[in-house]
Parts: C-alpha cells; sequence; structure tokens
C-alpha cells in the first residue's frame, strides 16, 4: 500500500512462507487500517505461516479492547503496591 508515493506496509516471503509483514508506525507496527489491508491481501495468497499473522493480529485487537479485568484473567493487570489499584503490569519488574 502506497500513500503519497511512500510505501505503508512491507510483506517479506520466503520460499512460500509469509516472513514479515511490517508497517508505517516508528516502530513499524501496522495501524489498525494496514493490518486490515494485510490480511485482505494475505487471504488471497496461498502463502504458509499467514494464519499465524492473523492469530496475532487478532490477540492484539482483544487485548486492546479488552478492560483491566480482562486483562486480570490474564495476569496482564497487577495490584499497584503505591496505590492498591489494578495497573498494567510492568514487565521491568519482573526480571
Amino acid at each position: 500500500m502506497f500513500d503519497d508515493g511512500s510505501p505503508k506496509i512491507a510483506i517479506r516471503t520466503t520460499d512460500g512462507y509469509l516472513s514479515e509483514v511490517r508497517g508505517s508506525l516508528p516502530d513499524q507496527s501496522l495501524t489498525e487500517e494496514e493490518s486490515n489491508l494485510a490480511e485482505d491481501f494475505l487471504k488471497q495468497t496461498d502463502l504458509k505461516r499467514k494464519e499465524e499473522f492473523f492469530s496475532d493480529q487478532n490477540l492484539k485487537r482483544k487485548l486492546l479492547s479488552a478492560d483491566e479485568n480482562e486483562l486480570a484473567k490474564i495476569g496482564l493487570v497487577g495490584i499497584n503496591i503505591d496505590t492498591g489499584k489494578n495497573s498494567p503490569c510492568d514487565t521491568k519488574v519482573f526480571h
């Protein structure tokens, strides 16, 4: 996908396998629009491992739309010892 002449999505393949999908965000992740476009494109291919990409995108959508109770059920929200309230876990704490 190009926007004003600049590439927005990069899809790399190796020997019939999906190797990488990159987007336009600073960390090369995909915006929601880019994710949808990449999924639409990949559905039309016979690339192996594309289902892993679909699964990853679905998980990201679920996590982004989840509330604190849902995140707590899977261990992604903990109790902030300073405030006593739920807060997203800081992975740096769990070396």
